[in-house]
């Protein structure tokens, strides 16, 4: 599959696994990143609520370049399940990568688990061996700023 060129739209993108996909799609793809804001009104790294629930629906999905890959390390509700299954039947959304779903855990027998142009993964994929290494760390640093003494300027 020739993905030179493609747009890809990555949901969850502001840090995270969801930012290094995007990262890595825009320079191994030679594509540029093209923020939330300018696709929407609503920035979909946002806290699931009445607004951003099923935001992207049929009728924004179909509004997206066919043949787009869709990545969501976001909140599944954030996508209409409904809307997404049609896309991917229809080819118009070429492939999904997910790491949230609506029901957890997903289930074997579930439309989207059996899907060829589905990449399905845990919410914890992250945690790899250096990301956990690094939240230990963090976690350290502001401990110890915590508790350390501050000094007299």
């Amino acid at each position: 599959m020739e993905l030179r060129g493609a747009v890809a739209l990555v949901t969850g993108a502001s840090r995270g696994v969801g930012r290094a996909i995007a990262v890595a799609l825009a320079s191994s793809l030679l594509v540029g990143l093209i923020p939330a804001w300018q696709l929407a009104r609503t920035d979909l790294r946002t806290a699931l609520n009445d607004e951003t629930r099923g935001f992207l629906d049929a009728k924004r999905l179909a509004r997206t370049k066919r043949g787009v890959i869709l990545v969501n390390t976001a909140r599944a509700a954030l996508v209409e399940e409904a809307a997404l299954l049609a896309a991917l039947a229809s080819g118009h959304i070429r492939h999904a990568g997910l790491d949230v779903f609506h029901a957890e855990p997903l289930k074997p027998d579930h439309r989207l688990a059996r899907m060829e142009n589905v990449t399905l993964t845990s919410h914890a994929a992250f945690r790899t061996l250096e990301a956990s290494e690094t939240l230990m760390r963090r976690a350290i640093d502001i401990v110890r700023r915590i508790v350390a003494p501050t000094s007299p300027r």
